[in-house]
């Protein structure tokens, strides 16, 4: 379940593009009730995704969300599991060390997986990027390491807002095509999920989160020269309820010097197709989510 729906065109059923002018569609759905604390409706989403997937993993990392995501499980009384993955050379420490001591903080034995880049481009990389249409080496690598570990996962979401994807330098939500779509695909073919929706997982803590105060201020342009939320996470999730340490951005492939350089030109020949991005401005999200204004959008 999400309460965000992607596809193409006017046709809720095709999630794989066919043509580059398909039309990304992106439909929000509306609160049914009030509102709780962002903490509430956090764990609200961590009942019904565990009830949903009993034997989900959290894909953990050193990133807020992923750990704001774990203890709102804890705090709903659910001990999940864990995988984490761990890139050769120590390259992703800064996500792997701070996993293992919430994980050792909750007595939970995670499931560590290797991340070979090299063997993953020179092997299975154009099989995932046909299969499930990746437009990165980061997706595509996720979609073949969830086919390998052949677990449900849960790749936990952002509620990203960001002021550099519209010319009019607008607050924007935004969604890509990459990180949201293929997951859909895999589902389609795969038995095992991977779920990309938990902030964004229900309107109720969506519409939380884009209330916080931090959130309020920064998207009504009265906190100057920001673009991103990245460096108030920790005030913004405080704000949410979450009284945690200070955690820091997720590295991904995009960090490691030129590793998508060795990637980019393979994939580029294999798939047709560029990423694009869904977006809608601040305030109309506020008014789909309180079902008083549009519900879907369109790009090319």
């Amino acid at each position: 379940m999400s309460n965000i729906d992607l596809y193409y065109n006017s046709n809720k059923d095709q999630i794989f593009r066919t043509d580059q002018f398909d039309l990304l569609t992106m439909k929000i759905n509306g609160v049914v009730r009030n509102p709780g604390s962002l903490r509430d409706e956090l764990i609200n989403n961590a009942r019904a995704i565990h009830q949903q997937y009993p034997n989900i993993y959290i894909a953990l990392s050193g990133g807020w969300e992923s750990q704001v995501c774990i203890q709102a499980f804890i705090d709903a009384g659910i001990k999940p599991n864990v995988v984490i993955i761990k890139y050769p050379a120590n390259l992703n420490d800064n996500d792997v060390l701070p996993a293992l001591e919430t994980c050792k903080k909750h007595d939970i034995t995670p499931k560590i997986i290797p991340g070979v880049f090299d063997q993953f481009i020179n092997g299975g990389m154009v099989s995932s990027v046909e299969k499930y249409q990746c437009y990165s080496l980061l997706t595509s690598f996720f979609a073949r390491i969830a086919e390998l570990a052949n677990i449900d996962i849960l790749v936990v979401d952002k509620v990203e807002l960001k002021r550099d994807v519209n010319p009019n330098r607008a607050w924007n939500f935004v969604r890509s095509e990459d990180t949201m779509m293929w997951p859909l695909r895999f589902n389609s073919i795969n038995k095992r999920k991977v779920i990309t929706n938990f902030f964004c997982y229900s309107a109720e803590s969506m519409l939380s989160f884009l209330t916080l105060p931090t959130v309020a201020t920064v998207a009504s342009n009265h906190a100057s020269g920001k673009i991103s939320l990245v460096s108030l996470k920790q005030k913004l999730y405080r704000d949410g309820g979450f009284d945690m340490p200070v955690y820091y951005r997720t590295v991904g492939t995009d960090r490691i010097q030129g590793l998508n350089a060795m990637a980019t030109d393979t994939i580029e020949n294999t798939i047709k197709f560029k990423s694009r991005s869904a977006y809608v401005d601040y305030n109309s999200l506020i008014l789909a989510l309180t079902n008083q204004g549009k519900k879907e959008w369109q790009y090319i």
